[in-house]
């Protein structure tokens, strides 16, 4: 498609979204690239995370994805349901049911959910009996619209009527940067003999990537429109539209039960550092007109990661921010959106600022919770279609940083560990109900939660432990189990470096011969397994990194799953959470593990995996880097620090009896889990940590005159200059930190 004919296509499509007829031409909305330079294309990408597509529909409408609850609601008993009829008036919006339709959606007492999507007309349910809220949703463009009847008594067959005129409130965003000023987009017209697009008026973004979302308090999400915007407004209609007030919510007279929210992420026009702007609107409130942020409440956020050895000579991209929302209601949803933007990297280390107003807990549902989370890519791959080329980035590629949360202006990291699912969440937050109870939950654990003052090193700038999740488990449609073998390589701050994954290696001995072909067959058999996955894929401080992870595990056992870590971090004297020590003394090891078994359990016909955990006897060795000379080193449970299941048993260790001298100082260390069954986990993690005064070759040592000065943090984790007066931490260029006071 020629350039001219792709603008063409691109306003068509927008001015359908926004549902405008022909007469109404001059009102079309006309997207179009910011200048950019060539390789910086994939701007204009939107990137949305993981939905959970069991529980969930997804629908792409242009650059809009709508997402509603699939059916989950209960067949009564002896053929006693009802059928319901719900008629739907477009009102004086009939377009609608050609370009959208309406999706219809029940929700009862007992939070059972029932819908129906792209209804033009009506929509019939077989539901049971009881009281429910009945809700009609769609959207002219980019602006949602819906009608809520709460607590309908629906007790025999009946047909009700649903009408779009009943959304009588208007309820819109003003989004303002912390300059105080409101983001408006630039404006330009197009060329009608050329075809070439003419900007004219300066906007203070270029990007804005929206998500809204009605959320039904108790329960979670109902319904989610995800949409981007990119470039310039048509000046000759759309100079209204220059603060993008078509993202709005138009609402009928409803309780304060139900939660309208909208988050933003804007990227600033010409911004040398490349800022992006995350903000979060909700309201219960269908009377308040306008939602306005404070500008004043930004928190300004930098990220740095040390790519990977594979990626450290590749083209690489700069952050992802993703706004991710935690509701801990009936079921515990997580919805995480982001956007991102192309940076060609030209150095090891990538830093970019991402500015949050955003506060962790909702204020208008303390239910919700609100976390940022930063993807990094470790390195793209460059997509030519000869007119226009981008760069794009696989998951495998990427490095998922711990989410973080602002709380009273301070930036706390919430560790989430190994991201145990039940569902397509990556994050964690494991939920299953059985019997209307959670069985389990991974939460942050208090002792990998801090603020971001005791952070000191990189994301990406360690070796990473192999928190490998194995559900091993039998089956009732199958005579044999089924094992499911995930691999997490996460790093010192809990970040998971999925980058690693492409670049390991596995060995499979089943019975003690080695398999020449590992197939999902071949990993489904009855017998002894012995895995060995090899991760070379880390460069730490110049060396060259690995995890060496072995994994024993009889099939032919009821437990036929192996142990496996979930965490692994040092801490100086002070708290600082850094594996760089001046002395062996100022050193503490902390860690996670245990026997985590998969547990079968039905509930109305379905079945859910939870998890237990088990004992296991634990074994620490460390060894100068490189070698094999490998020496116990004393470890001891702290049974208040237990959190079952998610994270197990935590171990807690000195490192004030580390002997020897190792390269550069660097130590590697191998553990050994065994279970009461005699499966075992192997893992040899190579550099662990470093000490300064016991090493046998040059480095850089704190205070020497070979490091340098790289960045000052405050204890909020924000950078500073050598103006900041009270506590500052310096990070060198070596990768140790000291903490001075002016």
């Amino acid at each position: 498609m020629t350039p001219k004919l792709l603008l063409r296509a691109i306003a068509l499509v927008c001015a359908m979204l926004l549902g405008m007829s022909l007469q109404a031409q001059a009102q079309s909305f006309n997207p179009l690239p910011c200048s950019r330079p060539k390789a910086e294309i994939s701007a204009s990408l939107p990137s949305f995370a993981v939905v959970d597509t069991a529980k969930f529909v997804m629908r792409h409408i242009g650059r809009a994805t709508s997402i509603a609850p699939k059916t989950q609601c209960l067949t009564a008993s002896g053929g006693n349901n009802i059928g319901i009829t719900v008629n739907v008036d477009f009102a004086d919006k009939p377009y609608l049911a050609d370009m959208f339709g309406a999706d219809i959606i029940l929700i009862s007492e007992g939070n059972q959910v029932q819908s129906q999507l792209n209804v033009t007309e009506q929509a019939v349910f077989d539901i049971v009996p009881g009281i429910y809220d009945v809700i009609m949703y769609t959207i002219n463009g980019f602006t949602c619209y819906y009608v809520i009847h709460e607590k309908v008594e629906l007790s025999h067959d009946t047909s009700l009527t649903i009408s779009l005129s009943e959304a009588i409130h208007q309820i819109s965003i003003e989004n303002y940067n912390p300059d105080g000023y409101q983001f408006m987009v630039g404006l330009g017209h197009q060329n009608d003999e050329t075809g070439e697009w003419i900007h004219t008026v300066d906007g203070n973004m270029c990007k804005c990537a929206v998500n809204s979302m009605l959320f039904k308090k108790g329960y979670g999400v109902l319904t989610s429109l995800l949409s981007d915007f990119d470039g310039d407004l048509d000046e000759n209609g759309g100079a209204a539209y220059r603060t993008l007030p078509f993202y709005c919510f138009y609402v009928n007279d409803v309780s304060t039960d139900y939660l309208y929210l909208q988050d933003r992420i804007c990227m600033k026009e010409d911004s040398p550092d490349s800022e992006l702007y995350c903000s979060s609107f909700s309201t219960s409130d269908v009377n308040i007109g306008v939602i306005r942020n404070s500008p004043e409440d930004y928190y300004c956020n930098e990220e740095e990661y040390a790519y990977s050895k594979y990626g450290l000579d590749k083209v690489g991209q700069g952050i992802v921010p993703q706004i991710t929302h935690i509701y801990d209601g009936f079921f515990n949803e997580k919805w995480a959106y982001g956007t991102f933007y192309n940076e060609i990297k030209t150095d090891p280390i990538a830093m970019r600022k991402t500015y949050v107003n955003i506060p962790y807990e909702d204020k208008n549902d303390s239910r919700l919770r609100t976390v940022i989370e930063t993807d990094f890519a470790d390195y793209a791959e460059l997509i030519d279609y000869g007119n226009f080329s981008f760069y794009t980035v696989a998951e495998e590629n990427k490095v998922f940083c711990t989410p973080y949360a602002v709380i009273n202006n301070e930036k706390y990291y919430l560790n989430l560990g190994n991201p145990i699912e039940t569902t397509a969440d990556r994050i964690g937050f494991l939920s299953a109900l059985y019997n209307g109870r959670v069985l389990d939950k991974l939460q942050p654990h208090p002792l990998f939660m801090y603020p971001a003052s005791l952070k000191v090193g990189d994301f990406g700038a360690s070796c990473p432990i192999n928190a490998a999740l194995v559900r091993n488990t039998v089956v009732p449609w199958r005579d044999a189990p089924i094992t499911d073998f995930k691999i997490y390589y996460i790093g010192r701050y809990g970040e998971l470096r999925y980058c690693d994954n492409p670049h390991t290696t596995e060995t499979v001995y089943y019975n003690g011969e080695l398999l020449e072909d590992i197939d999902e067959e071949s990993m489904n058999l009855l017998g002894v397994y012995e895995r060995t996955f090899l991760n070379t894929n880390i460069e730490v401080d110049g060396l060259q990194g690995k995890n060496k992870s072995t994994f024993h595990y009889d099939m032919n056992q009821n437990d036929m799953t192996p142990p496996s870590m979930m965490m692994l971090h040092f801490k100086d004297n002070d708290g600082f959470i850094i594996d760089r020590f001046a002395t062996s003394e100022e050193g503490t090891i902390e860690f996670t593990a245990g026997d985590f078994n998969s547990i079968l359990e039905t509930y109305n016909n379905q079945y859910y995996l939870v998890f237990d955990c088990q004992p296991v006897e634990v074994t620490v060795e460390y060894a100068p880097y490189g070698t094999e000379d490998w020496n116990e080193l004393a470890v001891e449970e702290i049974p208040e620090l237990y959190q079952m299941p998610g994270w197990g048993y935590f171990y807690r260790g000195s490192l004030a009896g580390v002997t020897g001298e190792g390269l550069n100082g660097w130590f590697d260390l191998r553990f050994r889990l065994q279970d009461a069954s005699g499966n075992w986990m192997d893992q040899v993690v190579s550099p662990a940590f470093r000490i300064d005064d016991q090493a046998y070759s040059s480095v850089a040592t704190v205070g020497s005159d070979n490091a340098r000065e790289v960045a000052r943090y405050n204890l909020a984790g924000q950078r500073v200059d050598d103006t900041h007066h009270g506590v500052t931490i310096i990070r060198m260029s070596d990768g140790t930190a000291r903490k001075v006071i002016q």
